[in-house]
């Protein structure tokens, strides 16, 4: 892989010691983003309304039934 970051043109030779490293560490870095994003960060509990709670006046113009009705 870094052959041919070797043999590309940089203008800046910091840039193609920057790219070797990247090079390198994204197959150890992406693993360990997956983990991290995977992972659960504990028991979440969602609130849910149900139909009896709702106030269907207040709601969207398609959720208060005025649109379908007019």
């Amino acid at each position: 892989m870094t052959g041919r970051i070797d043999k590309s043109y940089y203008s800046n030779e910091e840039r193609r010691g920057l790219h070797r490293k990247l090079i390198w560490a994204i197959p150890f870095l992406g693993p360990i983003m997956l983990v991290g994003f995977w992972r659960k960060t504990g028991k979440m509990k969602v609130d849910t309304m149900t139909k009896e709670q709702r106030d269907k006046r207040k709601g969207d113009f398609y959720d208060s039934g005025i649109g379908l009705n007019s």
